[in-house]
């Protein structure tokens, strides 16, 4: 009979929406009420719209039942202006406690809680009693830890009228109490109450699974039980989400077993909140089996499957996953995608991702902004970067998000000039740069070496009032300590408030990239004591501090921690500093001892450290059979035939040093050609050696020339042995033009005198240069800082930081 009269309903509302009011036959108020009684159960927002038109027309708007009914409709269909404005036409001397408790609800229900709570006050101001439908309403606005002492109020209120044991009202009171934070106060009125539901365990249970305490879940799971009162689904569902970790994968097996035991694994939802259970504990066998059981799956719970191998990096069974899910004929939602676009991070995925792509383009979600920046960062990770910037400018709508990401893609891949760019771009379209903006474009000014820009950008930081927040204050310390500044990496590091083990290693690493080696121990000291935990970044500083100030000892002590260490494990990089270390000393025969004796001797990093150490120390012997071992392991690697080169042009074994270089034309091994750069008045100038190509060209080797003469007066004597070409007469003239003194020349031409020189190399600065700039700096009164990929030399009256030792 029931179904009967609403199909009778349903038909006499199409009925008269149909005529549309074309005939002249008006509409009583009875007829009315039953309409939109029948509109609110189903939530037919679209003919009860109609139905309030035909009111209106018949001038029957305004009445109490009618109004109520409005008002409740537009609430549950969540037009909460319209129900407002049903609400003020009811007459105020009709309005009754039905009229404000349905108001009330429809804020609630819409998320209006401040609403809600100030209508509830006003009511109390008309002298309008509260009934149970009102207070079941209002507790639902208060749903924050802020609104909590609003809810208390309500709690005594509830206790004057006398509902305190109507199970409706309470289950909605404990349930307030759990999503105002407030469990304790919630258990108290759960143990206070006389009988208990199946709603007021599973609300209990609930509040403790969000606080993470599935040990009081279970146990009241128990006690309802013991009780016998049966669980129902939401209350399995608030179980599971106890289970968060390795640790609760006991429990969770046997609510696995209650599940069953009750009949509800047919239940997908239920299902699919097993398997990520079992994803969360860490066991991915129980949550595919799970999903392999499951006769009906929905996308949520293919989303939910990937999701959790997504989570423990199991790629391939992933994507293999998301094609066979397309392959059912299930078509993937903005979940699906985001979660799968996530896992290509590398190169080797981009073709994946491309597919991934046509997909979003054949379902029609490239207007996304979510994905769009989603696909932006796929492409990016996987070093198509020019294909992030077409997904970046084809998006129809580019917010802080997706601008942030794009200058993070450049960044991230190399391009720093194109994500300073992408900077500025973004501040001229009035885009308030958030931390994770700052850190990319900082970064940026880092690598290029850009002082100038990485001030103006931390100016912006500080404008933004972002100088406090951990990771940006990290990327100045870098960024600053890269710039030749460690004066201002070291000032950030004083201000910082909050430090992590980031901070620690960026300022270790820039004390010893400066030659500060007993002051990154210190700082290293520091750290500990404060209990900061290190890292393998921690002791790869440290031990590079140790190799620039010949610190033997104090290295083989730091190593021998890490070893001791039965929660880390030594990498091939801290090994490769301890040779470094020895080398650099002039300890070869101990390097080779060390060697014989490590876990990694195959690394063509062992062999390279110990070949750059042996080209120093001017050690043939040793020198050829690292080359050899190194060509052996790498034989693209061109540093084995420079070093043989060198070695063998020192020599004046013309001939072999030939054969060395057919070898390398040979084996289409390319040499990395030394270019050095400067920054002046923004614009930055690079050389390469005896470069020809600058447009002051004939200024700079004028200047070469006078520095030449000035210098070889204050004894400058140059290093012969580092032309590696069988010639006479040019050897002069070719060492001295090499770039960074090509740079420096041109400094000194384009810059005021006595202004500070910041030189890029991307090679390791050669000794007669490191000689040569010792004097210029004293004959021009100039401090010269070159950065040269290993460390910083400042270079200050004739002398060098690194005090000759580099």
């Amino acid at each position: 009979m029931a179904k009967a009269k609403v199909a009778l309903d349903h038909t006499r509302i199409s009925a008269v929406v149909s005529h549309g009011g074309r005939g002249r036959t008006r509409g009583n108020a009875s007829t009315y009420v039953r309409l939109l009684q029948d509109c609110c159960k189903r939530r037919g927002l679209k003919e009860g719209k109609r139905v309030h038109e035909l009111i209106i027309r018949d001038g029957l708007e305004g009445g109490r039942s009618i109004g109520n009914l409005l008002v409740s409709l537009y609430g549950k269909c969540g037009d909460v202006a319209a129900a407002q404005r049903a609400f003020d036409g009811i007459r105020v001397s009709d309005r009754n406690v039905v009229s404000w408790s349905a108001m009330i609800s429809a804020y609630a229900q819409n998320g209006c809680s401040k609403a809600a709570l100030t209508l509830f006050e006003q009511m109390q101001v008309e002298g309008i009693p509260p009934n149970k439908v009102t207070f079941l309403s209002i507790l639902r606005a208060c749903c924050t830890s802020e609104t909590l002492e609003q809810g208390k109020l309500l709690h005594a209120l509830i206790s004057d009228c006398g509902l305190e044991s109507d199970m409706a009202v309470v289950n909605a009171l404990l349930n307030m109490y759990c999503k105002c934070s407030s469990v304790e106060r919630a258990r108290w009125v759960f143990d206070k109450m006389s009988s208990k539901d199946v709603v007021s365990w599973t609300t209990m249970m609930s509040a403790y699974a969000q606080n993470r305490d599935e040990k009081a879940a279970l146990g009241l799971f128990r006690q309802m039980q013991r009780e016998g009162v049966k669980p129902n689904i939401v209350t399995f569902l608030a179980l599971l989400d106890a289970c968060t970790g390795p640790e609760a994968l006991a429990v969770g097996k046997l609510i696995h077993a209650q599940v069953a035991e009750h009949g509800f694994e047919s239940d997908v939802a239920l299902s699919t909140h097993l398997l990520n259970m079992y994803g969360k504990c860490g066991s991915l066998p129980d949550a595919y089996s799970v999903f392999q059981k499951m006769t009906l799956r929905n996308v949520v719970t293919w989303s939910s499957m990937i999701g959790v191998y997504s989570q423990h990096g199991h790629r391939a069974s992933a994507l293999g996953l998301f094609h066979q899910m397309q392959w059912e004929g299930l078509v993937p939602d903005k979940v699906v995608l985001l979660s799968i676009l996530d896992m290509c991070d590398a190169p080797v995925f981009l073709e994946e991702g491309k597919l991934i792509h046509a997909t979003i383009l054949k379902l029609g979600f490239e207007l996304d902004v979510v994905l769009g920046t989603s696909l932006l960062n796929m492409y990016a990770k996987c070093g198509d970067v020019s294909e992030a910037w077409r997904v970046f400018r084809y998006m129809p709508e580019q917010n802080v998000v997706s601008w942030s990401a794009m200058v993070a893609a450049y960044a991230q891949n190399g391009h720093s000039r194109r994500a300073l760019g992408v900077f500025e771009q973004m501040l001229q379209q009035g885009m308030k740069p958030t931390k994770v903006t700052f850190v990319s474009v900082i970064d940026a000014c880092a690598s290029l070496a850009f002082l100038a820009e990485g001030q103006q950008i931390h100016a912006h930081v500080a404008e933004c009032m972002l100088e406090a927040e951990v990771s940006v204050a990290n990327a100045l310390v870098h960024m600053y300590g890269k710039c030749g500044s460690l004066e201002y990496a070291v000032m950030i590091f004083d201000r910082m408030v909050d430090r992590d083990c980031v901070t620690w290693n960026t300022i270790i690493s820039a004390y010893a990239q400066y030659g500060k080696g007993r002051l990154a121990l210190q700082v290293c000291g520091l750290m500990q004591w404060e209990e900061v935990k290190t890292d393998g970044v921690t002791f790869v500083s440290v031990l590079i501090a140790c190799s620039h100030v010949g610190l033997v000892n104090e290295g083989f002590h730091y190593l021998d921690s890490i070893i001791a260490d039965p929660d880390f494990t030594p990498s091939v990089q801290h090994y490769a500093c301890m040779i470094d270390i020895l080398g650099r000393a002039g300890q070869l025969e101990n390097c080779e001892k060390f060697i014989s004796e490590m876990p990694f001797q195959d690394d063509p990093v062992i062999w390279r450290t110990l070949l750059g150490a042996c080209r120093v120390h001017g050690d043939v012997g040793r020198a050829k059979y690292a080359a050899e071992r190194l060509i052996e392991l790498d034989p693209l690697d061109s540093a084995p035939y420079i070093v043989l080169s060198n070695i063998c042009a020192s020599n004046g074994s013309w001939q072999e040093e030939e054969k060395l270089r057919t070898a390398m034309v040979d084996r289409h091994v390319k040499k990395h050609l030394g270019r050095s750069s400067i920054q002046v008045k923004g614009v930055v100038h690079e050389f390469g050696v005896t470069d020809k190509s600058h447009p002051r060209t004939k200024e700079i080797y004028t200047e070469l020339d006078r520095l030449g003469l000035l210098i070889k007066q204050e004894g400058y004597v140059p290093d012969m042995k580092l032309v590696l070409h069988d010639v006479v007469d040019e050897k002069d003239h070719m060492l001295f033009a090499h770039s960074e003194k090509l740079a420096i020349a041109f400094g000194l031409i384009s810059t005021p005198s006595g202004t500070p020189l910041f030189i890029i190399k991307n090679l390791r600065i050669c000794s007669d240069c490191h000689s040569a700039i010792k004097f210029i700096s004293k004959s021009v009164g100039r401090q010269i800082i070159v950065g040269d990929g290993n460390r910083f030399h400042q270079f200050k009256k004739g002398a060098c930081s690194c005090g000759d030792y580099w």
